[in-house]
């Protein structure tokens, strides 16, 4: 299943899904390319494993938490989320 992610710091994603996940593994790719295809790999790519994730309640936001930091890259980078 492939999912799209937004990265907000160097831990931390969120998505929007109204899926459940129930896996005992999930990892995210990060800097790699926008093909349909898996099998183009990209020398931009770093894959991190998720250690944990929350639903946001009231929501279809799912936080995700990275076992190890990111390394930001010109093709890795954090979007930056307005104060409310």
């Amino acid at each position: 299943m492939i999912k799209f992610f937004i990265l907000i710091e160097k831990k931390i994603y969120i998505s929007i899904d109204l899926c459940r996940l129930n896996a005992n593994y999930i990892a995210v790719l990060l800097g790699g390319s926008k093909t349909k295809s898996l099998r183009h790999k990209s020398a931009h790519e770093q894959i991190q494993r998720v250690d944990c994730f929350e639903q946001v309640p009231k929501s279809d936001v799912l936080l995700y938490h990275l076992e190890k930091p990111v390394r930001f890259t010109h093709h890795v980078l954090p979007t930056f989320l307005p104060d409310l």
